[in-house]
């Protein structure tokens, strides 16, 4: 089991020089590493101990994932495969800003994938490099996010098998960027079931709490799409022999999808938006209500309680102190201008 270590934080590179290795995040002692290497024909999985144990396959497409961030382990990769410090910089850097940076022997690519972890939606690094006939990713954690790739490579599903490097990167990115969608789906149905609770309301805070989750939510995903949808498109216009012309397409397909996500985060941050002005709007109209009828009842108090007050006084000489009807009279009274104010009330329709 792969013990963290202490978590250092973005302020302490602070005043370090470019390209010092420093991981911001949580260490992983024992990184996970694992290779294939496939052909049209063949395939091979297997766990490595060490980096120094790869080797390279010139004739077939060659997947290096690292599952775990270890600065010493990058480090030797750098050594390995002489990728540049600014390279290992971002790779350890795990908030990092999705991203592609080109260099003259291989792509650098960066995303970060969305999951909801205890209800708390939550995002995590992955890098990738993209070389002549390998492909680096390098994972915060060990995920199992790309299992599906696995399977589709040892059971020859789809052409992947059939492509260069460069497809692997494409459908390796293509799953991250499908993970927004199921991520959308859940959030969808929670627009929906707040949606509902807002047709009924309570008379506490917990619609305001739902949309003010929602809202934060969306906002995440929003922060993490338009990135992608930028880094992808670079990615799609790099002018570069490593991603062939079949590739294109494909990335230019896959540009699409961030795009319409993007407009669907959109939509729905529009629509929390409108239900929050609603549930606004109906608290609002609920108090004026109240105020309206504690308005009402006060009126209707005030003659009363004029009537009351003259009574009230303490002098000797008010007609009808002494009539024996007095109290009975002064009470139909009241009760006659209760009656007609509220009858006027109602006419009007103010009550």
């Amino acid at each position: 089991m792969n013990q963290p270590n202490k978590q250092n934080s973005q302020s302490t590179k602070s005043g370090l020089p470019p390209g010092t290795l420093m991981l911001i995040g949580e260490e992983t002692n024992h990184p996970i590493i694992e290779v294939g290497t496939y052909t049209q024909e063949t395939f091979n999985f297997r766990h490595l101990d060490q980096l120094k144990q790869i080797e390279l396959d010139e004739t077939a497409v060659n997947w290096i994932h690292i599952a775990g961030l270890n600065t010493a382990m990058i480090e030797e990769l750098g050594q390995q495969f002489d990728l540049h410090n600014l390279v290992l910089e971002d790779i350890l850097n795990t908030s990092q800003r999705p991203k592609v940076d080109e260099f003259e022997a291989y792509v650098y690519f960066v995303l970060r994938v969305v999951k909801y972890v205890d209800n708390v939606l939550v995002t995590e690094q992955i890098s990738f490099i993209l070389g002549e006939n390998f492909v680096i990713s390098i994972e915060e954690k060990n995920t199992g996010i790309f299992t599906p790739i696995k399977e589709r490579i040892v059971h020859k599903k789809g052409n992947v098998r059939c492509n260069k490097a460069d497809y692997l990167l494409y459908i390796l990115i293509d799953l991250l960027v499908d993970n927004f969608y199921a991520i959308m789906e859940k959030i969808e149905v929670r627009i929906e079931e707040t949606q509902k609770n807002l047709e009924h309301p309570d008379h506490d805070q917990r619609p305001l709490i739902l949309l003010r989750n929602l809202k934060k939510d969306v906002l995440q995903l929003r922060k993490n799409i338009v990135p992608t949808r930028e880094a992808v498109y670079k990615l799609e216009r790099l002018e570069t022999l490593l991603i062939l012309e079949n590739t294109d397409k494909y990335l230019r397909d896959l540009y699409d999808h961030t795009k319409q996500i993007e407009d669907t985060i959109e939509a729905f941050n529009d629509a929390i938006n409108n239900f929050r002005e609603d549930y606004m709007s109906y608290l609002t109209l609920k108090t004026n209500k109240i105020i309206q009828i504690l308005t009402i009842i006060s009126s209707i108090f005030i003659p009363l309680t004029f009537i009351v007050g003259v009574y009230g006084m303490n002098f000797d000489f008010i007609p009808g102190l002494h009539w024996k009807y007095g109290f009975v009279s002064s009470v139909g009274m009241m009760a006659f201008i209760t009656i007609v104010m509220v009858f006027i009330y109602r006419r009007n329709r103010w009550l």
